[in-house]
C-alpha cells in the first residue's frame, strides 16, 4: 500500500538558526502545514472545506513571501480574489467555490494584500493592473456611508472572527448595523490603499484614500471612544468593548496621545474585553 502525495512544490528556502531547541520542529511543523495548504490555490484547511478564504489567504501570503522567492501561487490568489468581484463588486469571502458569498469585509482585507504585494515583491507594473479593481470596489463603500460618515448595514457577509460571543462572525452591530470594527477595518485598508498608489507614484490618488481614511478615523473617535473606560467601544452603545477594536484602531494610529496609551493599556489589562481567536491573533500581535 502506498499513499500519493499531491500539493504545490512549495519549500522553505530561508535559513532559520536558533539556541531554542524546540523551535526547528516548529518550524517543520509550519512548513508541513503550509505544503497541505497548497495546491492550485491555498486553502483554509486540507481536509474539511478546503476553500481559499480572504483572511486566512492573507496570513498564507505572509507566511510565503518569508519562505520562498515564488510568488506565483501568491499571485493567483490575488487575480482570482479580483475576478471575484462580478459578484456585485466587492470580493468574494471565498473563491473560487460553487455558491458565491460577497464579503465587504473581506474586500477590505484583500486591499491589505495587494499592499503586502506592493511591499515584498518587485513587480509594480503586475500591482497597477490590479490597482483597477481596488478602485473600483473601494467606490462601491461610499453607498453604505451614513450621515456620521461611518459605514452602516454593509451586504453580503461582513466577517470579522469566531468569536464565541459574536453571532456567526460578525462584530457587534456588524451585519445590519454600525460597528466600529467594520469602520476601523476600514480605515486600515483606506491606508493600505494609499500606500500602493504610492508606490506605484500617484500621489493624488493616495491622498483622495488617506482623506478617506482621516474622515472615518474621526467619526469612529467621536462615536466610539469612551472616555471613561480609554477605549474604543464596539458599538454606538459603548456597552461592549474587544481586543480587536483596539488593534484596528492602533494599528490605523487614529488615536492621539495619551487616548492611544490608554487604548494599549486597556488591550493588555482589561478583563472583560472580548478576545481575538486564532485567525484574528496575527493582528493582535502585529499590534504588539
Amino acid at each position: 500500500m502506498a499513499l500519493d502525495e499531491t500539493r504545490y512544490p512549495l519549500e522553505f528556502e530561508g535559513p532559520f538558526a536558533t539556541d531554542d531547541a524546540e523551535l526547528p520542529g516548529v518550524l517543520r511543523l509550519a512548513t508541513r502545514g503550509m505544503q497541505m495548504c497548497s495546491h492550485e490555490t491555498s486553502m483554509d484547511c486540507p481536509y474539511y472545506e478546503q476553500l481559499m478564504y480572504v483572511g486566512d489567504s492573507r496570513l498564507e501570503m505572509l507566511t510565503t513571501y518569508a519562505m520562498t522567492r515564488d510568488a506565483r501561487l501568491v499571485r493567483r490568489g490575488i487575480e482570482l480574489f479580483d475576478r471575484s468581484r462580478a459578484n456585485g463588486g466587492f470580493v468574494n469571502e471565498r473563491f473560487p467555490a460553487h455558491e458565491p458569498q460577497m464579503s465587504t469585509t473581506c474586500s477590505m482585507i484583500w486591499t491589505m494584500m495587494l499592499r503586502d504585494y506592493a511591499w515584498w515583491r518587485n513587480d509594480l507594473a503586475w500591482v497597477r493592473a490590479r490597482a483597477v479593481g481596488m478602485r473600483a470596489m473601494l467606490e462601491l463603500f461610499e453607498h453604505y456611508r451614513n450621515a456620521d460618515g461611518l459605514l452602516e448595514g454593509l451586504p453580503g457577509w461582513s466577517f470579522m472572527d469566531w468569536v464565541p460571543d459574536w453571532k456567526t462572525g460578525y462584530a457587534p452591530d456588524g451585519r445590519f448595523g454600525v460597528s466600529s470594527l467594520n469602520n476601523l477595518l476600514y480605515v486600515n485598508s483606506l491606508l493600505a490603499a494609499a500606500e500602493v498608489e504610492e508606490a506605484l507614484g500617484e500621489p493624488a490618488m493616495a491622498e483622495r484614500w488617506r482623506r478617506r481614511a482621516r474622515a472615518t478615523a474621526a467619526a469612529v473617535r467621536a462615536k466610539f471612544w469612551d472616555e471613561r473606560r480609554g477605549l474604543i467601544a464596539d458599538h454606538l452603545d459603548r456597552t461592549a468593548f474587544s481586543e480587536h477594536g483596539q488593534c484596528l484602531a492602533l494599528l490605523a494610529d487614529i488615536l492621539p496621545d495619551p487616548e492611544a496609551r490608554r487604548a494599549l493599556d486597556g488591550l493588555l489589562t482589561a478583563p472583560d474585553l472580548s478576545r481575538t481567536t486564532i485567525y484574528f491573533s496575527f493582528y493582535l500581535l502585529e499590534t504588539f
